[in-house]
């Protein structure tokens, strides 16, 4: 049996001990929650499981009040093909002290699914010239790297060989490269991507300040700094999904391109010492949040 629907079939408390593992510690004291019953000091339980017994997944939610509207942390994990796989789903964190923006509802007060079913164009300019990056309400923490640590603890005490995860957003994708990750395939269509950004190329030239995501912003040479326009901008026919597995062996962290989705692995394997180690595995999929 997967190892997520085996925690699950676990009591609450149990599953709960488990699950714990995927909060980053630093939260607890942010929040001022007790790690152990998940309360603050009215004894409000401010951190929510769903893990029933005959799911494949585990979502966690984190909020700093009962009614706030956002969750400060939310992730989800789930089985992957064989027990030897987890799947990280999505990652969610917001700071709740920060704007909201409203990109993630339309006109109408629907469901934009982050920009797949439909768009709040006003929002998202509103958050672009605020310095957010797609698919943000709120900015971030800055958890990222934590979250990875506890999502490789998680995977080395069950034995997990590895962990798949999905990038919604380009800038999604940036952040996990410099948590380590790299191009497992994709990688040449990602420097052709790369080559039309640069002065002359045919994305470059959308780049025409026709609409506020195609300003003009700083060319694709190499220099690790990113502008927000080509972050944000939606021109042609750009790849819908590229595969990405962790290693530290090699960075692009100077690369660019505008991709919408991404899918990295991680891999975990144990080495003769007993540490670990991260090493390439192939990956086709898309999905997931971070700050």
């Amino acid at each position: 049996m997967p190892w997520i629907q085996r925690i699950n079939h676990m009591s609450q408390s149990e599953k709960e001990g488990l699950y714990r593992l995927l909060i980053p510690p630093s939260l607890f004291r942010r929040c001022e929650i007790n790690p152990l019953t998940f309360t603050n000091y009215e004894g409000v339980r401010l951190v929510r499981f769903y893990c029933p017994e005959r799911e494949e997944t585990v979502m966690i939610e984190v909020k700093r009040k009962p009614d706030d509207p956002d969750p400060i942390y939310s992730i989800q994990v789930s089985d992957g093909a064989d027990y030897t796989q987890i799947s990280w789903d999505f990652l969610v964190v917001n700071d709740p002290e920060s704007e909201r923006f409203y990109i993630d509802v339309d006109g109408e007060g629907r469901d934009t699914l982050w920009g797949r079913a439909s768009r709040n164009l006003p929002e998202e300019e509103r958050s672009l010239k605020a310095g957010m990056a797609p698919g943000q309400i709120h900015k971030g923490l800055g958890l990222t790297r934590e979250v990875v640590g506890g999502l490789s603890y998680f995977a080395k005490i069950l034995d997990i060989k590895s962990i798949h995860l999905e990038a919604l957003f380009y800038h999604n994708a940036i952040v996990y490269e410099r948590c380590g990750f790299t191009y497992f395939e994709g990688f040449k269509r990602m420097q052709r991507i790369q080559q039309l950004f640069q002065p002359g190329g045919e994305l470059f030239k959308k780049l025409d300040g026709s609409n506020p995501f195609r300003q003009p912003g700083p060319s694709m040479t190499g220099s690790p700094a990113r502008s927000t326009t080509i972050f944000w901008m939606k021109a042609g026919p750009l790849p819908r999904c590229i595969s990405w597995s962790a290693s530290p062996a090699r960075s692009l962290r100077s690369r660019m391109g505008s991709i919408e989705r991404a899918t990295v692995f991680l891999f975990v394997q144990s080495n003769r010492e007993g540490s670990h180690t991260w090493i390439l595995a192939p990956a086709l999929r898309s999905s997931s949040f971070i700050s």
